[in-house]
């Protein structure tokens, strides 16, 4: 194989857009090297062509932060054996001879080849650098770049695998001769020059991330120095200042400096820089490559609501700010979910709608469609599966219209870890599980009887212990409860703990385990005569905890607004975040309460009280990743938008401004444009 291609300034002047999908070469920046040319079995009818001895093209990526394949697309002749390197901000992730056999002596549609890259990390703006040598008659005649998605995400190196270079073995640029001496690693060390800067090169020959650690001797009759350079820029200086030593190359003398956490990549360049100072002549004994184990970076929660009728996602970019996009989604006119349903570690979009209502007087059968809209793991969104499931509610003389029909939730009701999905006739008393087979098409599980009502909410948990999904449904007039229903494992939902706290509306419901006993429990929200925060406590198996219910009670003239659970303080306790709580005892302001014993059982007990905060908190997550739990706010001051409150890991938190040009987002986080790691 050519020695390797040196960086040229010239590349990074590259600004052509690099988008998911195929790149003509022809589209790309490129320099003096390449000319454009037309042929029928280019894949746009032309390509670049070189004319140089080296040829450079290439731009920047304009997607966002994932793992991607790469793939070239080239016209590998049989006249001569080109090469070419993959440069991702000046750093070579592959590089290949052109050594087929396949072709000819000029362009025919067989000597078409592909060499694919695989899952190489790219972030918005970085540089994609195609460059190479032609050689012979084959002109490196290069058609086209490919960016997709990865299925793929690298593991980690494994521990314990180091290896040492020793530097006698390094290139010498200058000032550097070998020396012999028994007390190197080698025996033989790298010697500077009097009165010359040093410099030697290594060519990274195993990508990873590395504890790399210098050896060499510092002697007591000089103070030397050292750069170290990666791809030409520093990275780490140290001075040779050690008077342990000798004024010799002696055992005495080894000496060792560490560089932590070092991500390289095969082709990378390290280079080693120094003066010898007085007399002690810049010993270098080696380069010892120590792996560490890193995970891929952790995914950013995204959000997601509906504007104008479609769905749009805001993508985190893991600082605590969003870009928003649209879907092209429209919204289901009976309802629509996000959740990975076809099993890629990608968040997707669910549609329902009813196609074929009932006929009254002549048939109680519906039929409604569930379509799926598949993530390509970027956050863009295909149709690609629709299911037309034919049923009628257990009570369909209550059916007064298709709008009665509402998907409500996603969560595993069968215990096969695919995404399963929850529907209710909020007219008919009846509540459809509708089974996933893993890839996005449904079939009807099953039908239970419900207490149900206008405007209810559903939500998928497990309240009994067992692998199969539980439901609980939260209700308004006539029913007005909070029951949860106990699943038999094929779908059949049987009534278990229930209460109703106000003859009017229960909303906003969250499942999580507020008493810390290792089952689910229930937060929910109540309007009307006893409006307020409530918990329903779960025993384990789907019936009430004997005590009192957790409540924060506000009188009729006050408002009580969403509320969000979780663990905001990093103690053992879970938390319950409220801004919108007030009446003419309480101030509005946020509210961090606790879940404690008390004398009666659990209840909420008020923490912290900051006046400044006001209005609906929504959708608790990590938002900057600094390991605590963020939030959305709405408020009446900045109507239309959504504020992040920034956590400071105590549940103390901070209006950062501005995040997203909506007052409501689904209460619940996913990753769209990040695989999920487990």
């Amino acid at each position: 194989m050519p020695l390797p291609i040196p960086n040229d300034p010239i590349e990074s002047g590259f600004a052509a857009t690099l988008e998911l999908g195929r790149n003509e070469a022809e589209d790309m920046s490129f320099d003096g090297g390449f000319q454009i040319r037309t042929n029928p079995h280019a894949s746009d009818g032309s390509y670049l062509q070189a004319t140089g001895d080296v040829s450079r093209a290439g731009g920047l990526f304009a997607g966002v932060s994932g793992y991607y394949d790469l793939t070239v697309g080239y016209f590998d002749e049989s006249d001569g054996v080109s090469y070419m390197e993959v440069v991702v901000n000046g750093v070579v992730v592959d590089s290949f001879d052109w050594d087929s056999t396949a072709g000819q002596a000029i362009v025919v549609a067989d000597g078409l080849q592909e060499r694919e890259v695989l899952s190489v990390w790219l972030e918005p703006g970085d540089s994609v650098v195609l460059r190479g040598r032609r050689d012979g008659g084959e002109p490196l005649r290069t058609d086209y770049l490919d960016i997709a998605s990865s299925d793929y995400v690298p593991p980690p190196p494994p521990p314990g695998e180091s290896f040492v270079v020793e530097a006698e073995t390094l290139d010498i640029l200058s000032g550097f001769r070998v020396a012999g001496n028994p007390n190197a690693s080698g025996d033989a060390f790298l010697q500077a020059k009097a009165g010359v800067e040093a410099r030697a090169l290594y060519t990274v020959e195993k990508a990873g991330t590395f504890d790399l650690t210098i050896g060499y001797f510092d002697e007591t009759d000089g103070v030397s120095s050292m750069r170290v350079l990666l791809n030409g820029t520093e990275i780490d200086s140290f001075d040779w200042d050690s008077d342990s030593g000798t004024n010799l190359a002696s055992p005495a003398s080894r000496a060792e400096h560490t560089i932590h956490d070092l991500t390289l990549a095969k082709g990378d360049r390290i280079e080693l820089v120094g003066t010898a100072d007085g007399r002690e002549p810049l010993r270098t004994d080696f380069l010892r490559f120590e792996p560490v184990s890193t995970a891929p970076p952790e995914p950013t929660p995204d959000v997601w609501y509906i504007d104008d009728g479609e769905v749009v996602i805001g993508l985190n970019y893991g600082t605590g700010t969003f870009s928003t996009r649209n879907t092209g989604i429209t919204q289901g006119e009976n309802g629509t979910l996000a959740a990975d349903f076809n099993g890629d570690g990608f968040a997707d979009f669910l549609r329902v709608d009813v196609t074929d209502p009932p006929e009254l007087g002549v048939t109680d059968e519906f039929v409604f469609a569930a379509t799926l809209f598949a993530n390509d793991g970027t956050g863009n969104f295909a149709e690609t599966e629709t299911t037309a499931i034919t049923t009628a509610s257990l009570h369909p003389f209550l059916f007064s219209d298709s709008l009665s029909l509402a998907a409500k939730d996603a969560g595993d009701i069968d215990g096969d870890g695919d995404q399963d999905v929850l529907v209710f006739d909020q007219n008919g008393d009846t509540a459809f599980l509708l089974e996933n087979d893993g890839t996005g098409k449904f079939t009807l599980l099953s039908r239970s009887e419900i207490s149900s009502g206008a405007f209810m909410e559903g939500l998928i948990g497990d309240f009994d212990g067992n692998a199969a999904g539980d439901i609980v449904a939260l209700s308004s007039p006539d029913a007005s409860e909070v029951r949860v229903y106990v699943n038999d494992g094929a779908g059949n939902l049987s009534p278990a703990a229930g209460i109703g706290v106000t003859p009017e509306a229960h909303f906003d419901g969250q499942i999580l385990d507020l008493d810390g006993d290792g089952d689910n429990d229930v937060l929910f929200v109540a309007d009307g005569e006893g409006r307020g925060i409530y918990a329903l406590l779960n025993d384990g198996t789907g019936q009430l905890e004997a005590g009192s219910i957790p409540s924060v009670v506000v009188d009729e003239t006050g408002s009580v607004g969403l509320v969000a659970g979780g663990n905001f303080d990093g103690d053992a306790a879970i938390e319950v975040v409220s801004a919108g709580t007030s009446d003419d005892v309480l101030d509005p302001g946020l509210r961090v309460y606790e879940v404690v014993d008390t004398a009666g059982g659990k209840d909420f007990v008020l923490q912290s009280f900051d006046p400044g905060i006001t209005g609906n908190v929504q959708a608790a997550a990590d938002y900057d990743g600094d390991g605590d739990l963020d939030l959305l706010l709405a408020s009446d001051a900045r109507p239309g938008t959504l504020s992040l409150l920034l956590n400071d890991g105590n549940a103390n938190f901070t209006d950062a401004g501005d995040a997203l040009p909506t007052d409501t987002v689904a209460d619940e986080t996913h990753f769209f444009d990040d695989t999920v790691l487990v």
